[in-house]
């Protein structure tokens, strides 16, 4: 049997030990990866998509209107959320008083207030300023007399956001709206 030199066996051991205790350097982790691309490349892309929404948002409540708040579920394909809650619940009072709105309302000035894309979930939030103008529209009750108010702000000012839903190819709907109070238009 051959001999070991005793400083080279406590050497080994003491080695053999130590390489469970002492720390190694960790494995580079990979960075990671998003699960899907994002909606918007950029803010001006984001920014036009809102104004879209909000103009699909303003045909289809204008009209909900017009008709007296008859049928408001059609707002589903455009709002969500606080805003849809709060549209529904207005147009069936309209309904309930036998309003309705005649003309339509635009809007102007759209800026992006801000924008969050999330790749790793592929939903966005779009906040933007915008002016709306409703001169053009009147209010008449069921006898047809206009109910509007003779001080009535024609053009206010409204920041308006909006949610995207990833099962809907981002599409995005109106999920809040109220009066900017520091906008001017």
């Amino acid at each position: 049997m051959r001999n070991i030199p005793r400083v080279s066996l406590v050497a080994l051991v003491a080695t053999l030990l130590l390489s469970g205790c002492v720390p190694t350097e960790p494995a580079a982790t990979p960075k990671p990866q998003p699960s899907s691309t994002p909606i918007f490349a950029t803010e001006d892309e984001a920014l036009a998509a809102a104004t879209k929404a909000y103009a699909a948002y303003v045909k289809v409540s204008d009209q909900v209107f017009m008709d007296g708040g008859v049928n408001p579920e059609r707002l589903k394909a455009v709002a969500t959320g606080e805003q849809l809650k709060a549209d529904l619940t207005g147009y069936e009072t309209a309904s309930d008083k036998k309003v309705h709105s005649t003309g339509g309302t635009t809007f102007e000035g759209s800026t992006l207030q801000q924008f969050k894309d999330s790749s790793t979930d592929g939903r966005a939030v779009i906040v933007i300023y915008l002016c709306e103008d409703v001169s053009k529209v009147d209010v008449l009750n069921s006898a047809g007399v206009s109910i509007v108010s003779s001080d009535r702000p024609n053009r206010v000012a409204y920041e308006i956001g909006f949610d995207s839903v990833p099962a809907l190819s981002g599409q995005l709907f109106v999920s809040h709206k109220e009066t900017w109070a520091g906008g001017k238009c």
